[in-house]
């Protein structure tokens, strides 16, 4: 047992990729590869509150409950957050799709 080493030998050190050998001083985020993946995920999140907050704020397409009632206890705490969500369905359906872009342009920036 005394023979066994209780540290990592050298060799291992040199198969983990550059970015993690480096020590992280200061910030988490030391290079420009990782901002961009922490920029791109906090707009994907941005992205998907949007798209929560104008499903709880009124009857719309966004939300299958709401096609018939919009029941105010299917609504939850977020319902009529964003008053300033456009009463046009056509112009709702634009900005859905939009987003939904916005979203795959994070995603993608974020898993490469």
């Amino acid at each position: 047992m005394a023979a066994e080493p209780t540290t990592t030998p050298h060799r291992i050190r040199l198969i983990l990729p550059p970015w993690i050998r480096r020590p992280v001083v200061g910030s988490a985020v030391v290079s420009p590869r990782a901002a961009a993946c922490v920029v791109a995920l906090a707009g994907s999140v941005g992205v998907s509150l949007w798209v929560v907050l104008a499903a709880a704020e009124r009857r719309s397409f966004l939300s299958p409950p709401a096609r018939r009632e919009f029941a105010p206890w299917l609504v939850g705490p977020l319902g009529h957050r964003l008053p300033s969500l456009t009463p046009s369905t056509v112009t709702l359906r634009t900005e859905l799709a939009a987003a939904l872009g916005l979203l795959a342009a994070c995603w993608l920036v974020a898993s490469a």
